[in-house]
């Protein structure tokens, strides 16, 4: 379990706090971009982002995560980073992301408005922080692209595979 799986859990009990945090936090950091890059006209934002302040909400071990979005805000995801090397002087200068959560997304295909939905990416990559543009336009492409297949983690009473296949 993660942070965005946590909050939607404490939601369906009741609890908004953990949400209304999170977006918080989530805007707050739309503030701070590392880098851009486009798509088809389209401005794209990306930032690594670090969840320790909600230990309160969850206790978890990696607390990086990377956050995109779209400059009109139609798209937001988050996903969490794996496998990051350290430097000699102690930053991060690997990242692999291998799920995703889309947070809203006006993708034709990939609509999502309400709850957030964990999918596996359809481009894993794991690449130096100075050449994530290219993963990130990539992996943007491919949610855009209604042949790729994208396959989203559900709950056991959705399906006993815990997965389905969005398109």
């Amino acid at each position: 379990m993660d942070l965005i799986k946590r909050m939607i859990f404490m939601e369906s009990l009741g609890n908004t706090e953990p949400k209304k945090r999170v977006s918080e936090w989530l805007k707050e950091s739309e503030k701070n971009h590392t880098s851009e890059f486009n798509i088809d006209n389209e401005k794209y934002y990306w930032r690594i982002v670090s969840s320790k302040d909600f230990i309160d909400i969850i206790d978890e071990n990696e607390t990086d995560w990377l956050y995109i979005n779209s400059k009109n805000n139609e798209f937001k995801a988050i996903g969490k980073t794996r496998n990051g090397f350290e430097n000699l002087i102690g930053e991060k200068n690997e990242i692999g992301v291998f799920t995703i959560w889309i947070l809203k997304s006006d993708i034709e295909t990939l609509k999502v408005y309400e709850k957030p939905i964990l999918i596996w990416t359809p481009h894993n990559f794991k690449s130096k922080i100075e050449n994530i543009n290219f993963d990130l336009k990539k992996l943007i492409l491919k949610l855009q692209n209604p042949k790729i297949k994208i396959t989203e983690f559900v709950s056991f009473k959705i399906s006993k595979e815990l997965k389905k296949r969005i398109r």
